[in-house]
């Protein structure tokens, strides 16, 4: 991938949809739509049951269902009817209409409360809240649709649900919708492309495209959903349209550190950015040293903002953040990484002026983690199994004290053994200080001059 240098051409602020050509080739859903292309040449409308008159598109974010499904017509050469969810109760007659051609169609009908109807099983938020009888009404006119009329014709009505038991049951016992068809989440790399590819190739710093996976990882873990990646694609294009320069990976990370508010920094006194500058280099410190590859944070700010003093964000590289299933030593490197900060301000400037509510938020985390580790992970340190036992309902009075008094012990030891750490790395740490008092934001690649310039041991214990 090339970048280009920055451009004055106009550019419209909503990025388009690439999602298609990102998902990979031997993919289910892009299996079904060579096959819909090949039915669209050759077949027989009697001889379309193979591909399906009734199928599920089984997906997570709704508003990826759309494109894909314009993708699939588009690709075999169908007709495209999209029925959006707000209008699908007054659309009975176009949606029979359509079913009456013959022409090779795929007619798209958004998931929405005609699905099923109960809040439990559908999104309410597509569509305006209907009546039961409405619902029933509309639901037995679309089964005499797809029993009487798509089944003879080359046509394809296609729905999109998280799962096909949002489907209503009649549905699924008259086998009206019986196949399904499940869209995973874009490869890693994959989903880095494809954002990038969405922003523009001429908009984009070359630190956006050097490192995919980093990239892919900071998207699934912070913009998972189409909807919040396309306000931050805007807000990235804004950025490069107000400032004449082309996107930068750190213009990322600072949206995922602040949000893409556009808001001024807060005053703070030299004491409190002293204190803050302190509590987020034990933070990146631990982040750092103590994770098992040696990654640096992505980021550290002693930037005031309306909810905090600093932030810091941890690397989406680093095999302790990607790995879906952590172990316990994952999870007690994450409870260091939290109370690393109170740690250093007990270090530096002793216990009593240390900030009152400053880390308050990471403790909760802390001690909700460390919790999930006795009473509902099964953990015990030094005797594997004598910790078995899972009692996550119904738990006794005398079990929450005996899971409170391992959590306190739990989390006092942590606190020794990150207190080790940062002692045992002084000079780095008190480096990161002094240049986020200085420069205010770090981010990795400062982070990492700072260590390598230092005399530093290359494991944190």
């Amino acid at each position: 991938m090339t970048t280009m240098p920055f451009t004055e051409q106009y550019r419209p602020l909503q990025a388009r949809n690439h999602t298609w050509e990102f998902i990979p080739g031997d993919s289910a859903i892009k299996s079904w739509s060579r096959e819909l292309s090949q039915m669209a040449k050759t077949a027989e409308p009697g001889d379309w049951d193979a591909a399906g008159h009734g199928v599920i598109l089984e997906i997570e974010d709704p508003q990826e269902a759309l494109p894909i499904a314009e993708s699939i017509a588009n690709l075999a050469g169908l007709a495209f009817h999209h029925f959006s969810a707000d209008v699908m109760m007054d659309a009975e007659g176009d949606l029979r209409a359509c079913a009456m051609k013959r022409q090779p169609s795929l007619i798209f009908l958004e998931r929405g409360s005609w699905q099923d109807g109960t809040e439990s099983s559908c999104d309410q938020k597509n569509g305006p809240s209907i009546a039961p009888e409405d619902l029933l009404k509309f639901r037995k006119s679309l089964e005499t649709i797809l029993l009487e009329i798509v089944v003879q014709k080359p046509l394809v009505v296609l729905t999109d649900a998280k799962s096909f038991s949002d489907l209503n049951h009649n549905f699924r016992r008259l086998k009206l919708f019986d196949r399904r068809i499940k869209v995973n989440q874009l490869p890693i790399i994959n989903m880095a492309r494809c954002f990038v590819q969405e922003l523009g190739m001429d908009v984009v710093d070359i630190s956006m495209v050097e490192h995919p996976e980093r990239l892919g990882h900071l998207l699934v873990n912070e913009y998972p959903d189409r909807r919040r990646r396309e306000l931050c694609q805007v807000a990235l294009i804004r950025k490069a349209r107000r400032e004449k320069r082309n996107i930068r990976f750190g213009d990322l990370v600072q949206y995922v550190a602040h949000g893409t508010v556009e808001e001024d920094n807060g005053y703070s006194d030299d004491e409190c950015l002293r204190r803050t500058a302190i509590h987020e280099a034990g933070h990146a410190v631990i982040s750092h040293l103590d994770s098992e590859d040696l990654v640096a944070p992505e980021y550290c700010s002693i930037s005031r903002r309306t909810n905090c003093f600093g932030t810091i964000v941890p690397s989406f590289a680093s095999l302790q953040i990607r790995r879906d299933d952590p172990s316990f030593n994952d999870i007690a490197h994450k409870i260091r990484f939290l109370i690393a900060g109170r740690v250093a301000e007990d270090m530096f400037l002793g216990a009593g002026i240390s900030s009152a509510y400053g880390a308050t938020s990471d403790l909760e985390t802390a001690t909700s983690l460390a919790r999930k580790m006795f009473s509902e992970w099964g953990y015990s340190a030094n005797q594997p199994a004598a910790n078995l036992a899972i009692f996550q309902s119904n738990e006794s009075d005398r079990r929450k004290w005996v899971v409170e008094e391992k959590v306190r012990k739990y989390l006092a030891e942590q606190y020794e053994v990150t207190q080790k750490i940062l002692s045992k790395n002084t000079p780095y740490l008190q480096r990161i200080i002094d240049s986020l008092l200085k420069n205010t934001v770090l981010f990795a690649e400062d982070i990492h001059r700072i260590y390598e310039g230092l005399d530093c041991p290359k494991r944190a214990a």
